[in-house]
């Protein structure tokens, strides 16, 4: 209604009863009026103020938020009962946050033994590469060392062929005769001419 069923006063706006004769300007009080908690004035059912006394006549909901008139048992938006509602609004978020470190930790442990394999894998082959290089590397100085013993004594065997050996002959037969060296050649051809 828009004026006043009994003295045809313009309504005001959110007001449910006329401000002069105190008349219901809805057919049902409790489906389409909150009664003010401080000043128990009538305002519209979808009111968030009283439009007397300026009071909220409703309340806000702890799990989605919605606000209803505050005569409400259960929130008009997700249905929760307003009894008991920040208990149990705790205990679900409690329980939130323990699944929350649960997941958290079984995460944080899946890498944790990745890395720990991953760092022993890593061991292991770094073992055993200086493990081969270390073989590689005795095996490199035996072959350099043989290799050095198998010139020294191939030069020890040259050392029994001297420049003198090439120039001289036997040291028992006399200059000139059949064992005599080059040296001799040369002498002989002197003596011939």
């Amino acid at each position: 209604m828009d004026a006043c069923p009994n003295c045809t006063a313009p309504r005001e706006a959110g007001a449910i009863l006329c401000k002069f004769c105190n008349t219901p300007m809805v057919q049902d009080l409790a489906k389409e009026a909150v009664k003010c908690p401080q000043c128990a004035t009538y305002n519209d059912i979808r009111a968030t103020n009283c439009t007397k006394c300026k009071a909220w006549v409703v309340v806000k909901c702890v799990f989605c938020g919605a606000v209803s008139p505050h005569h409400f048992s259960h929130c008009a938006g997700c249905n929760e009962a307003f009894a008991g509602a920040m208990e149990r609004f705790q205990a679900r978020r409690e329980q939130a946050e323990s699944q929350q470190r649960m997941q958290l930790l079984s995460s944080v442990g899946g890498v944790a033994a990745a890395f720990l394999g991953a760092a022993a894998g890593s061991a292991l082959t770094d073992s055993g590469h200086h493990h081969h290089h270390d073989h590689d590397f005795d095996d490199g100085v035996a072959h350099r060392s043989t290799g050095r013993r198998h010139r020294h004594h191939h030069s020890g065997d040259d050392s029994g062929s001297s420049w003198t050996d090439v120039f001289s002959g036997d040291d028992d037969s006399p200059p000139g005769g059949e064992g005599g060296g080059l040296m001799d050649s040369l002498l002989s051809s002197d003596d011939d001419s």
